[in-house]
């Protein structure tokens, strides 16, 4: 990962589809109680045409870092550009070029990862002979 962090925040990352910069979450605690670090300084690209796993423990901050990267969640330091619109001054534009399904939500037992993509894309209104596109990350 180290290697990774050092790559992005040189700017050797064109024709990333998604970017992290030092992404964080912190959650003030209630009088008493410390700050929880959610997120911290995550930092990573995909580039285009390459198949990402974003895999860690329970607990580690992926279904917080999805909800930032949706526009559900603000981080509290960072920022992330996907298709190389930036989450927090533009999180309309971002939100136009991605599907999110929650952790326990929207998946079919039956259908293998590229029916869901293809049927999610047919859903968000996406051509026909695009759809295979849709395949690419």
């Amino acid at each position: 990962m180290e290697a990774e962090r050092h790559r992005v925040l040189s700017g050797s990352v064109e024709n990333a589809l998604i970017c992290l910069h030092s992404l964080r979450k912190v959650y003030h605690g209630r009088r008493n109680q410390s700050p929880k670090v959610a997120v911290n300084s995550l930092t990573f690209a995909v580039q285009e045409g390459k198949c990402f796993g974003f895999l860690e423990t329970n607990g580690a901050g992926k279904t917080i870092t999805l909800s930032m990267l949706s526009g559900e969640e603000c981080p509290t330091y960072g920022t992330a550009y996907i298709f190389g619109k930036d989450i927090r001054s533009n999180p309309e534009a971002v939100r136009r070029h991605i599907g999110y399904c929650p952790q326990f939500d929207g998946l079919f037992e039956l259908l293998t990862v590229q029916e869901h993509l293809e049927l999610y894309a047919r859903i968000k209104g996406v051509l026909e002979n695009r759809i295979k596109n849709v395949w690419f990350i």
